[in-house]
């Protein structure tokens, strides 16, 4: 990162959660260390403390740190307060976004260090080597366990392959960690979120490393605090996370490059909605993590439309070939939506972001595309105020569930009340134009006329659209068209 006064700057980064008694523990001795480390390194440090319960009063802390700052008037010490408790991991990136630095050390509160003279040597290692990210206590777990995704020491009898860096004391370099993406806050409150961290450094090319680092720790007091169901969710919870995003190495005992979205299937519609869901997964992540996720598509040119210009995108069909395109080391996880039971079309969104572990897409991105949906109108329809007809079913297995001439008729009266043209449109001309005859509407039969991206900026440039579930309706509903929808089984 840039360093404008050239003089290199470390964060240390702490949270506190379940009571004032460990953290005055702990930055009763810290100053004086800090101050040391300062002139060893020629360091800037920043101390932010990150207050994760509301209801803790830091009346005496926020004292001490004013006694702090004025005393070691090098240092800066500052306590934060959102009035919430943001987590371990949110929480520490939101240090890290107040006070960016080269170097983080990130500590728990219940922690009591002798000295802090083993960051002159890993502050030395991690300038000698560029590629080292993380720096882990030699005493901490170091393994990962295939099983339940938790820390764990090999032994005489088992060996296990994934490593990571415990973030109860770590050491983490500034620019790797803004790189990988600092951690994931999809992976709530605590637990978890440091065998994701170490994935990703991994993953993005960086090493982690420990040493041996002097210190006391009393374990846990923050998540030991609270009642036990309220554990034993937040545990299943970033395990299935967990499982979901490394699935592939977990299972090959590899850390490998790419993440694997699949969302190959005949219905356009159903790619859509899940492709909006990944487009939020890109938002979410750094650029730098875009090239290490491949999205398989049944249609590339929908693709191309919903998510970012240089998305990696292959069209499929065959699982086992798609998994061939890779060597299995360098697959981190495949996931997909063929297997999703989404039959009704009201938690489809829902059912698709839960099924490939992404976050549901957001007002803000859907305008987005909605904004690129209208582009490309057909000349013939610019300027007019129109109403979309799509009632024919295109897709294999759903040939004759089209409307009867009597209830086009309908619909073609309540059309007339809106003043508008009608557009009519579909993969072919299965439903006879007959069935739109108007007096009062001008028609425009484009069945079977349009390719993709003129379909879709018809249906997203329209006033109105009348249809059945499907990818038009979906098209209209991100390019917020008001919209009758006919649900047929």
């Amino acid at each position: 990162m840039e360093n404008y006064d050239q003089k290199e700057t470390l964060l240390v980064s702490i949270l506190i959660f379940s009571g004032i008694d460990s953290i005055n523990n702990l930055i009763h001795a810290l100053p004086e260390h800090l101050l040391a480390l300062a002139t060893d390194l020629d360091l800037k440090i920043n101390v932010r403390i990150r207050k994760n319960n509301p209801r803790l009063s830091t009346d005496q802390l926020e004292i001490h740190l004013r006694e702090c700052n004025t005393i070691y008037n090098t240092i800066s010490f500052e306590l934060l307060d959102d009035g919430q408790n943001s987590g371990f991991g949110r929480g520490h990136n939101l240090n890290f976004l107040s006070s960016p630095a080269d170097y983080i050390l990130i500590l728990n509160d219940d922690l009591d260090f002798p000295s802090l003279d083993w960051i002159n040597i890993a502050v030395a290692r991690m300038r000698a080597q560029n590629d080292l990210a993380l720096m882990g206590d030699i005493s901490n777990p170091s393994s990962i366990s295939p099983s339940f995704a938790n820390g764990t020491f090999p032994d005489e009898y088992r060996s296990y392959s994934l490593r990571y860096a415990e973030a109860s004391i770590l050491l983490v370099k500034g620019a790797a960690f803004e790189a990988i993406g600092m951690f994931d806050e999809s992976i709530t409150w605590a637990m978890g979120e440091d065998s994701d961290l170490s994935f990703k450094a991994q993953q993005m090319g960086y090493a982690i490393d420990w040493m041996s680092i002097p210190h006391r720790h009393f374990r846990s007091t923050s998540f030991n605090s609270l009642p036990p169901y309220q554990k034993s969710s937040i545990l299943e919870h970033n395990r299935a996370r967990l499982f979901a995003k490394w699935g592939t190495s977990l299972e090959t005992g590899s850390i490998g490059k790419f993440e694997i979205f699949d969302l190959y299937s005949d219905g356009l519609g159903d790619m859509l909605c899940a492709l909006l869901h990944v487009r939020a997964e890109y938002e979410r992540l750094p650029s730098s993590i875009h090239d290490n996720i491949i999205v398989n598509v049944g249609n590339v040119e929908l693709g191309r439309l919903v998510l970012p210009s240089h998305a990696k995108i292959t069209s499929i069909r065959n699982t086992d070939l798609l998994k061939d395109t890779l060597r299995p080391e360098e697959a981190i996880s495949v996931r997909s939506i063929r297997t999703t039971n989404y039959a009704l079309p009201f938690n489809i969104h829902p059912l698709l972001a839960g099924s490939l572990s992404v976050p549901l897409c957001d007002e803000n991105i859907l305008s987005k595309i909605a904004a690129s949906f209208t582009e490309g109108l057909p000349k013939e329809l610019e300027g007019r105020r129109y109403a979309v007809v799509h009632m024919e079913f295109a897709r294999n297995g759903h040939h004759g569930r089209g409307p009867s001439l009597a209830t086009m008729q309908r619909i073609m009266s309540l059309l007339h009340e809106l003043n508008c043209d009608v557009v009519v449109v579909g993969k072919s001309d299965c439903v006879p134009i007959e069935y739109f005859d108007s007096d009062n509407n001008k028609v425009f039969d484009l069945q079977g006329k349009l390719e993709l991206s003129s379909l879709i900026s018809t249906v997203a440039s329209a006033e109105y659209f009348v249809g059945i579930d499907s990818f038009p309706f979906h098209v209209a509903q991100i390019a917020n068209v008001k919209s009758a929808v006919f649900l047929v089984q």
